[in-house]
């Protein structure tokens, strides 16, 4: 059975800004992880995620690796997320424009919870994206 994290904020700032927020390397890092990210399908990067010692699912190297699978934009990025154990998730982002902002939904779909790291694997992506979210904000 898959499981999945789904988040949704309003944000202050217009589509433009909050795109920039996600595709920008620099700025990425500055609210989730340091990274080679590129807006191109296709494109091929990774996230230095700090090692937790208590995830021994997760990837010993600290990294995440993805590549971009859809990229509309200011309106859709798509990317796939592997870490260590963790395979076979995706990470969603939609766009939308609103009166004085943008709403930003986030689906990180795929969580296999019949796999040994599937639970404490959703747990971990549940905390961590609370916190990546909150400084995007």
């Amino acid at each position: 059975m898959a499981e999945a994290i789904r988040r949704e904020l309003t944000l202050g700032a217009p589509p433009s800004r909050v795109w920039r927020a996600l595709t920008d390397s620099t700025e990425i890092a500055q609210w989730m992880y340091p990274n080679d990210f590129q807006a191109e399908v296709g494109h091929r990067f990774t996230l230095q995620v700090p090692v937790s010692p208590k995830a021994d699912y997760g990837p010993s190297d600290g990294l995440v690796r993805c590549e971009v699978v859809e990229c509309v934009p200011e309106k859709t990025l798509s990317y796939t997320w592997s870490a260590g154990e963790v395979v076979g998730t995706k990470v969603r982002h939609e766009i939308e424009a609103t009166d004085g902002g943008t709403r930003l939904s986030l689906v990180h779909m795929g969580f296999d919870l019949s796999q040994r790291w599937g639970e404490p694997a959703l747990r971990g992506a549940d905390y961590g994206w609370s916190l990546m979210l909150d400084r995007l904000a």
